[in-house]
């Protein structure tokens, strides 16, 4: 039998909202201390590769102009969670 490998999960629960001064903020679950942030505007470049024999998604998101990035690998599942997130009929801004 295999053995987990060492090692530990992170569990963030991030809720994104309008405040009553209109404003969209970052709320963080679990963080007594930290205030709100605030968003400013940001746009995010998402570059994904499905390889053609398999379901697996792979690529990098970083911010636009900027030189960060972070390498993203998964499967049809996180299409299919973005999909129900922008489809949704309860997701901010739809009517």
């Amino acid at each position: 039998m295999e053995s987990e490998p060492a090692g530990s999960y992170v569990a963030l629960v991030v809720r994104l909202q309008t405040a009553a001064d209109g404003r969209w903020y970052v709320y963080v679950d679990g963080t007594d201390r930290v205030d709100a942030i605030p968003l400013v505007p940001l746009t995010l470049v998402v570059r994904l590769w499905r390889s053609n024999d398999s379901d697996v998604l792979r690529g990098s998101i970083q911010r636009q102009g900027g030189d960060q990035w972070a390498p993203i690998q998964s499967n049809t599942q996180l299409e299919e969670l973005v999909r129900a997130w922008l489809f949704s009929s309860s997701s901010p801004g739809v009517q």
